[in-house]
């Protein structure tokens, strides 16, 4: 008797990267939701497939249940208190985002660990119940890391950076979660034709020491992270107000002061001064060995059309 053919249930490869935009909580809202100091207001991801090509996209507004958009924020993303006002709820744009990611074998890619810690927040708070979102998150990577580990860079590398290594310009609006998320994807298709992106990823899940991903209680993820989308290109000044310390703040100027104390290093070599890479802390030959190998390396391919890119 002859076998009847069986549905085919194998799940297919799909990689997303994934971005946040995101505002701030005033000192008075922190103190009435303990634990959270900005909300998400955008979401912007796209997804590709087995073979890196860009298949598909999402982005969605997101309207702040606590935060308010201010005007630096507005400056910055685009993004006004209008553009929210009748936008999805959190909830509900992270129920949206988990349907277009589908049932695939997803890994999704997110430039630093901070939109992470973020998401795992907004999640202990407005959606605890809700098991499908924390196991969407699993699927979480670091893109940032790896590519850190790979030049071997003593500080963590900005996406706009990290874009000029495999000589690529930033294609689309600065600080919109979904053009964020189709450059993260570019750098990912780079490493992957140079062979430095395998099968085997380290989650985030495995390794953070967020508390709330492990117990679901105290939430501190965000005190340990100051990468943030909003807070990577901001002033100390500005983000003391946001809530963090001047100590924290002054963090992030601190790849500025290395580069200026590397110029004036009498000590260094004249032509160190052309790269740039020297204020990450990575070896000139390790950087030019990368980049000559990018140089090579065709662009990302859209198998199919891309709302976004139209324009």
């Amino acid at each position: 008797m002859k076998k009847q053919g069986l549905i085919n249930t194998k799940r297919k490869k799909r990689y997303i990267c994934l971005d946040l935009e995101m505002c701030e909580l005033t000192s008075k809202q922190r103190k009435a939701v303990k634990g959270m100091r900005c909300e998400v207001i955008q979401i912007g991801a796209v997804m590709l497939d087995e073979n890196l090509n860009c298949i598909s996209q999402f982005s969605s507004f997101v309207k702040p249940e606590y935060g308010q958009i201010s005007k630096t924020i507005s400056l910055l993303t685009g993004i006004t208190p209008e553009t929210v006002e009748h936008a999805d709820s959190f909830t509900t744009a992270f129920y949206k985002l988990i349907c277009w990611a589908g049932n695939d074998d997803i890994t999704t890619f997110c430039w630093s660990d901070s939109d992470y810690s973020q998401l795992w927040d907004e999640i202990y708070i407005k959606a605890k119940n809700h098991d499908e979102y924390r196991n969407f998150l699993k699927t979480f990577v670091d893109l940032q890391a790896i590519f850190g580990r790979l030049l071997k860079s003593e500080h963590s590398i900005s996406l706009d950076t990290a874009l000029k290594y495999c000589h690529l310009k930033f294609n689309g609006q600065r600080h919109s979660a979904i053009f964020d998320a189709f450059n993260t994807a570019r750098i990912l298709f780079k490493l992957n034709k140079i062979g430095k992106i395998g099968n085997e990823w380290t989650y985030i899940a495995s390794y953070t020491e967020s508390e709330m991903s492990k117990r679901y209680s105290k939430l501190n993820s965000l005190d340990k992270d100051y990468t943030s989308s909003f807070a990577s290109f901001i002033s100390p000044d500005v983000l003391e107000k946001f809530g963090y310390s001047r100590k924290e703040a002054e963090n992030l100027e601190s790849e500025k002061k290395i580069e200026t104390q590397s110029a004036s290093n009498k000590t260094k070599i004249p032509i160190l001064k052309l790269f740039d890479c020297s204020r990450y802390g990575i070896n000139v030959s390790d950087w030019l060995k990368f980049s000559v190998r990018m140089r090579f390396v065709g662009d990302l391919k859209i198998s199919k059309p891309v709302d976004f890119l139209a324009g």
